[in-house]
């Protein structure tokens, strides 16, 4: 057995606490190639490091969370529930299939070459300033009373798309971003909404895990501190990216990383 390395588990944490937030693969060419490299036992390192990042959304927006608490002890209901509801139940319904049955998966090349593309249609989507709305914005507009309350169709059009994310390879992230870039909500709601709806698709991933051992204690807990505060800080820098710098700068950013990281896995 290879002797844990804590500073090679803290690097592969902080890793996965970064890149989960990008459209990017975390086993594709260029990331499985890096990580491996770090970490030797990176295998042994998903279920601490999923958990990282899922407490990580819970403890950010755990102010969120607990407004949405009290409207549901309530037994009242607003746009943003009916979102997190609705996206979460299509999730379920579309990802569990695609990961228990169909066993889909793409490769490590398959894998970039995809996100490439969903960075790029991200970018092409934040940067193109229309005149006019887009047809999905324009339908969406008369089913909203506020201009970033989000929708059924978001709802069913993102959990559709995180649901896809199952199919091994493809960016949860990406994913979920690019059906809410098009309905043409605020991007810092947009990314909040993608934040929160990550412990689902985190939750399902971490009950098909199959094999799972850890190599010490010590060891995952430094995978699981190092992803959290990984997630918490790209999450942060991201929400402060999109108030400054708006739909351009993230879908810019977006697509560079998933665009630069392809080139760097046919490169490497």
């Amino acid at each position: 057995m290879v002797e844990p390395s804590y500073v090679a588990s803290t690097i592969t944490g902080i890793l996965y606490g970064i890149l989960a937030w990008f459209p990017v693969a975390l086993n594709g060419d260029f990331t499985s190639k890096v990580l491996s490299s770090i970490d030797p036992n990176l295998t042994n390192h998903i279920v601490p490091a999923y958990l990282g990042m899922m407490v990580a959304v819970l403890f950010y927006f755990r102010g969120v969370i607990e407004k949405t608490l009290q409207v549901l002890s309530r037994r009242q209901s607003d746009p943003e529930l009916r979102f997190l509801f609705y996206a979460s139940l299509f999730t379920i319904v579309v990802g569990y299939p695609l990961y228990a049955g169909l066993s889909t998966k793409l490769s490590p090349s398959q894998a970039d070459t995809a996100n490439a593309l969903i960075g790029i249609l991200i970018a092409t989507v934040a940067l193109l300033n229309l005149e006019k709305k887009s047809c999905i914005q324009e339908l969406e507009s008369g089913m909203r009373e506020n201009v970033d309350e989000p929708t059924l169709m978001d709802s069913i059009f993102t959990g559709i798309g995180q649901g896809m994310a199952f199919i091994g390879g493809l960016s949860r992230t990406g994913m979920s971003i690019l059906p809410l870039m098009l309905s043409g909500i605020n991007v810092r709601k947009v990314l909040e909404l993608s934040f929160l709806l990550a412990p689902v698709y985190l939750f399902l991933r971490l009950m098909f895990v199959r094999s799972y051992t850890p190599v010490s204690p010590i060891d995952s807990f430094a995978v699981f501190t190092a992803s959290f505060i990984g997630s918490m800080v790209t999450m942060h820098l991201l929400l402060k990216l999109a108030d400054k710098s708006g739909r351009k700068g993230v879908g810019s950013v977006f697509g560079v990383v998933a665009v630069s990281v392809y080139v760097l896995g046919v490169i490497v």
